[in-house]
């Protein structure tokens, strides 16, 4: 009794892609995001191509044997890749903040999804996706290209929103993930040519899968190196810039900003820490708006520590520093000024510290952090002393 070498090769495929999805959902679990509505899309479409790639399999034994087999495994093929594209499709809209209802987004979305849903289902009756001979083996109908339109509209949208996004994002650490997001489409483009110009292969599911793993490494290394709660770098990329920068063994001059906030503890203690977290976001705002308005473009910006904020320059001269100084101030002030319209009533100030020096090593890059660090302590302590709050 000989093998069938077709059968193991659908089975192989499949289960490879059923074990990365899997292993997806479990990893994804353990994320801090997992109730984002972002992330429930994403593990949705997951789902979907786990139920894909199942009925792959039951659709290739199915084939030559049942006919009901074969019309149920086919449309709920066809089904998944459908969903698949569309969650995709949901996935940048809510992820890009086009639209804030996820319900309302269905809304005005899905027409052609729920249209080609009712019309697959009812492809037994007409045939015109495909058709399941005497023999009860599959062939495609005309109405296929149907389906790769639909499916392939969504997904061409969805890359033109990212794209539109990513130019349009002035936050640098956002326009990184979403420029992330726009080569999705590349594996899955690859894998349905393939599948369309090799009848009898295999290959959506993987490159799908392969597309969800992608959006999940730039998901898990968006989230290791960012603050959940500002956005900002957290301490762990400020680590990474400082071996990435002693490994490049050659010294020139850095400038560190080390900033805090004055009587933070005041905030949370009077207004509660809801309001002491969007003081932090309005902190983080201001310092993103200076860094985006100053001259000199080789900054680095990081929530370092609770209230503490820190802004690595290089080659800054001491116009560029007064400068940067100035756009602090500035942008704080703003925002004094935009929450009081708001009836905010915590008041938002902070002490800076500056500090430039060559650097070469891992040392001496501690020591301008020590450096610029005594230096806005010695800023809130003569703040202190002169009974004064603001920046």
């Amino acid at each position: 009794m000989g093998f069938d070498l077709g059968l193991i090769y659908y089975v192989e495929t499949n289960i490879i892609a059923i074990v990365m999805a899997i292993v997806l959902l479990i990893q994804q679990r353990r994320s801090s995001s997992k109730n984002e509505t972002s992330q429930i899309m994403l593990n949705i479409m997951i789902v979907f191509m786990i139920i894909f790639s199942l009925s792959d399999i039951f659709a290739y034994i199915s084939r030559g044997n049942s006919y009901v087999g074969v019309q149920i495994s086919n449309i709920v093929y066809f089904l998944m890749m459908c969903a698949g594209s569309f969650t995709w499709f949901l996935f940048i809209s809510v992820k890009m903040g086009y639209s804030k209802s996820v319900l309302k987004l269905l809304l005005y979305t899905s027409a052609p999804m729920a249209l080609l849903t009712v019309a697959i289902v009812l492809n037994p009756i007409h045939g015109f996706f495909f058709t399941v001979d005497s023999s009860n083996l599959y062939s495609r109908g005309s109405g296929l290209i149907i389906t790769w339109i639909v499916e392939w509209g969504y997904m061409i949208a969805a890359t033109a929103m990212n794209i539109v996004a990513a130019t349009k994002e002035k936050r640098s650490y956002k326009r990184s993930e979403y420029i992330g997001y726009i080569f999705f489409v590349l594996p899955l483009l690859l894998s349905a040519m393939l599948q369309m110009l090799f009848y009898g292969t295999t290959t959506i599911q993987i490159g799908f899968m392969f597309a969800i793993f992608m959006v999940f490494v730039i998901r898990q290394s968006h989230q290791a190196q960012k603050d959940g709660l500002t956005g900002l770098n957290n301490k762990n990329a400020f680590l990474n810039y400082r071996d990435t920068f002693v490994n490049k063994n050659r010294e020139y001059p850095l400038t560190f900003f080390v900033m805090d906030a004055d009587d933070f503890k005041s905030i949370n203690d009077k207004y509660g820490h809801l309001k002491g977290d969007q003081a932090l976001k309005d902190i983080a705002n201001a310092l993103e708006a200076s860094v985006r308005q100053a001259t000199n473009r080789h900054l680095a910006l990081y929530r370092y520590a609770g209230d503490e904020f820190v802004i690595i320059g290089s080659n800054m001269n001491q116009d560029d520093i007064a400068s940067l100084s100035g756009f602090i101030v500035e942008n704080i002030n703003k925002a004094n000024e935009c929450n009081k319209e708001k009836g905010e009533e915590y008041h938002l100030a902070l002490s800076i510290g500056t500090s430039t020096m060559p650097c070469s090593n891992e040392n001496e890059f501690d020591q301008l952090l020590k450096n610029a660090d005594e230096n806005m302590y010695s800023n809130k302590a003569t703040k202190h002393h002169r009974g004064r709050s603001r920046a």
